[in-house]
């Protein structure tokens, strides 16, 4: 699994906050931030600047768009399209 799958994820662990309660706090839908979870999707940057703050920067957005590093790679690759 992707680092950006696992913070949010782990974040809702953590906290043991439901996906519709922190949705509701952020206000975007519960299926949103399933597709967030299961990377279909990525947050606009509006919705992240609520993420950051509704989590006190446990979630940033380099936990959402950090590519995996893969065997024998010093750093992630950059993707200059997003």
């Amino acid at each position: 699994m992707f680092h950006f799958l696992m913070r949010l994820r782990d974040y809702l662990s953590h906290t043991g906050e439901t996906s519709q309660n922190f949705a509701d706090r952020i206000g975007v839908t519960r299926q949103t931030v399933w597709f967030w979870l299961v990377g279909k999707r990525y947050p606009s940057s509006t919705t992240m600047a609520k993420i950051v703050a509704v989590t006190n920067g446990q979630v940033t957005p380099n936990d959402f768009f950090t590519a995996p590093i893969k065997q024998g790679q010093s750093k992630p690759p950059i993707n200059p399209n997003g």
